[in-house]
């Protein structure tokens, strides 16, 4: 019998730099859903696509969700990461397939 499912290691959170359009502050689509490049990417693992994944720009990523601490059917608050900054990226069950940004970390240089 045909089971679709395969074993997978599960996923863990992991830092991403949220990336869009040159000339733009904000880049969502109308779901407020962002995207980004994961930190680990490097160029020169990507040049067999144009650089997809590795190019710092809205080609990087699928649309990721950002969490929200307030929503609802009328209400809510949204903020929204700006192209440039590090977010921390998780996934539903561990599935990398799902991935969500559950928060952003500032990225001034610590002493």
């Amino acid at each position: 019998e045909y089971n679709p499912l395969t074993q997978r290691p599960a996923a863990h959170p992991m830092r991403a730099r949220v990336v869009g359009p040159s000339g733009e502050e904000i880049h969502v689509d109308e779901w407020g859903r962002i995207k980004v490049r994961f930190l680990f990417t490097r160029n020169e693992d990507h040049s067999h696509d144009g650089g997809a994944g590795a190019n710092n720009n809205d080609t990087d990523s699928a649309w990721v969700d950002v969490l929200t601490p307030w929503a609802g059917e009328g209400y809510g608050a949204r903020f929204l990461p700006r192209i440039g900054e590090i977010v921390v990226i998780d996934f539903f069950d561990g599935n990398i397939d799902r991935p969500f940004v559950v928060g952003r970390i500032h990225e001034a240089q610590r002493s």
